[in-house]
């Protein structure tokens, strides 16, 4: 009767112990579902054409002037190069502490020499046969594991996943930023320089507007008037020079030094092919605002909190590990 009360009683604190395990593996974790989805209405989705990526937007233009700049920036930038090392060393952490959480072995072997002390506890000058100079021989395996009942491991390793997530948004981000300025800078000296050509073409128009009238007037066809409001207008042309020419500089000057090139009098090429209109599609604005980096840099970052509170609740509460050893020794080795 005592043997069948004391099993009942282990019976029953073992099954009380497992509904507090889970009821606690289930209590202890956050809730967090990852990123909203953000509807949109079928009729406007349908509209929408397929959207381009924001991290190589510059592509879809095809000019390869451009791209050669845009690249030239994005390898000479500093910040880029910090967030690609803390990329590469978030992921090593993040590999050794995967391979940890899987069952661990270790394989050794030893050989020892010893010698017993005549005057020890045990007598062994008097032993007929004894010989107190002796080899060891060990060898031993050993394995362990700690298992993740309550998915402190689990949350760890999504802790560590959303936190390089984030690195590489941050990375993202930097050369968005780098590319949109890189355009911009492009994009004035493009068209700086066309607003020079042009006034030079309309300046040297109207030079020839006036020879034309010059010559009318000392035919007694027309006033001086005429030939003076002309030169006039080519004057006032003439002032505009100076800025559009500044503005040249100061874009040429931006896109030298975006591209991590020092700064010089010599003005970049960016001659390219007449522009043209191009669809730019920027996807559904559901999908703009998922793939705006600084959105995804926020949400990766409630994930990093989420499970690292996760973790630190799961501290809390016991850690169960099995391990287990296999050995021999021996004072000799014979290979049979």
């Amino acid at each position: 009767m005592t043997f069948s009360k004391s099993k009942s009683s282990t019976i029953l604190a073992i099954t009380i112990l497992s509904i507090l395990t889970i009821g606690c593996a289930h209590k202890y974790s956050p809730a967090y579902n990852g990123a909203p989805n953000v509807a949109l209405g079928q009729d406007r989705a349908s509209q929408i054409g397929a959207p381009i990526a924001l991290s190589n937007w510059w592509q879809n233009l095809n000019d390869e002037t451009l791209t050669h700049y845009i690249e030239v920036a994005l390898r000479n930038n500093h910040d880029i190069a910090q967030s690609m090392a803390r990329i590469t060393e978030a992921r090593q952490v993040l590999g050794s502490y995967q391979a940890s959480a899987r069952p661990s072995g270790n394989l050794g072997a030893s050989a020892s020499a010893q010698r017993m002390t005549e005057n020890g506890a045990m007598p062994v000058a008097r032993l007929p046969g004894f010989d107190r100079d002796q080899l060891v021989f060990q060898t031993g395996f050993d394995a362990s594991w700690e298992i993740d009942v309550f998915n402190g491991v689990k949350h760890y390793l999504a802790a560590q996943t959303a936190r390089i997530e984030v690195s590489e948004e941050e990375k993202n981000a930097v050369q968005i930023v780098v590319a949109a300025e890189v355009g911009r800078a492009y994009f004035e000296l493009q068209g700086a320089q066309r607003e020079l050509e042009y006034e030079k073409d309309y300046i040297e128009s109207l030079n020839q507007t006036v020879d034309l009238l010059q010559s009318r007037n000392r035919a007694g066809d027309i006033s001086q008037r005429d030939i003076t409001e002309v030169m006039a207008r080519k004057a006032a042309y003439e002032t505009k020079l100076p800025a559009i020419e500044a503005r040249i500089r100061a874009a040429n000057i931006a896109l030298q030094v975006i591209q991590g090139i020092p700064p010089s009098a010599q003005i970049l090429s960016v001659k390219t092919d007449e522009p043209l209109l191009l669809r730019f599609p920027i996807g559904a604005r559901s999908e703009l605002l998922q793939r705006r980096p600084d959105i995804r840099i926020a949400e990766r970052r409630l994930a990093v909190r989420t499970n690292e509170t996760a973790v630190q609740m799961v501290e809390k509460y016991p850690r169960f590990v099995i391990s287990a050893r296999l050995g021999w020794e021996a004072t000799e080795w014979r290979a049979d």
